[in-house]
């Protein structure tokens, strides 16, 4: 398994998700987004563009060969307009 960086896998799953800052989102409409602070990461994938279990698709096939290192991957309950997950941090 490789291991990732909780920098590394948000840059990249915000291309796989097309994510961009909340900033960013702000202008826009039906955008997916995510926010990076302390180092950790928080997404809101838009479930007009992808649906909750594409989404879930999606991440299983990223980290099908990844393992945060030193943290995890933790998606949330189901939402009405994001599929929302998290890159956290082991305490």
């Amino acid at each position: 398994m490789e291991k990732v960086s909780i920098e590394k896998a948000t840059e990249d799953l915000k291309e796989i998700f097309g994510a961009v800052t909340y900033e960013e989102a702000k202008r826009g409409e039906h955008l997916s987004w995510y926010n990076l602070a302390d180092g950790e990461a928080s997404f809101y994938i838009d479930k007009q563009r992808h649906e909750r279990f594409e989404a879930i698709e999606l991440l299983q096939n990223y980290f099908s060969d990844k393992v945060v290192d030193g943290g995890y991957c933790s998606v949330s309950p189901i939402t009405l307009v994001w599929t929302t997950f998290e890159l956290k941090k082991f305490n």
